[in-house]
């Protein structure tokens, strides 16, 4: 009989709590993705949405799970010391037209919802001569690994996620 592991599990529970808030009409999944790298014998999941009532500059969030080669062979053959579970990663996208003022205030807020412990990066992007629209890529990583004893804080984690796209839709509207 198939065990499940620690990724599948956290998937599942990740999966349930985003498609509900879709089908409640909350937020809109815009894609998923669901990978095994057999180069490096790993797997991820993304899985994108939006906020139903947000600004088209505010692209969305991406939730991303992945579990290495290490913690998956150490839980399949129950290796003892074995570092065990899956980085999270959350990414926001959203276009901005004046990243000196907007990444500031993007900083401050994450600060504000998330706390100091979560590494926070931005990054900004453009087509050189086509606009003066610039793209934030901004990335919350985790210094821990989850596992099924995060399950109740995953679901929490997504009400975060909602707050952080209502702060991102606020300071991407301003010129």
């Amino acid at each position: 009989m198939f065990d499940p592991t620690v990724f599948d599990n956290l998937k599942v529970v990740i999966e349930g709590e985003i498609y509900d808030l879709d089908l409640s009409g909350t937020i809109q999944v815009i894609d998923r993705k669901d990978l095994v790298d057999l180069a490096k014998m790993s797997r991820s999941y993304e899985i994108s949405f939006r906020s139903s009532e947000h600004s088209t500059s505010l692209k969305g969030a991406t939730l991303r799970i992945h579990a290495d080669l290490h913690s998956l062979s150490g839980e399949l053959l129950s290796t003892q010391n074995a570092t065990l579970g899956c980085t999270l990663e959350i990414i926001f996208t959203m276009e901005m037209k004046n990243p000196d003022v907007q990444c500031k205030e993007i900083e401050q807020e994450l600060v504000g919802i998330w706390g100091t412990e979560r590494g926070i990066s931005q990054q900004i992007s453009y087509v050189y001569g086509k606009s003066n629209i610039y793209k934030n890529t901004i990335m919350l990583s985790f210094d821990r690994r989850i596992n099924e004893d995060h399950m109740d804080d995953l679901v929490e984690l997504v009400s975060y996620i909602l707050t952080t796209l209502n702060s991102l839709n606020m300071i991407s509207k301003v010129k």
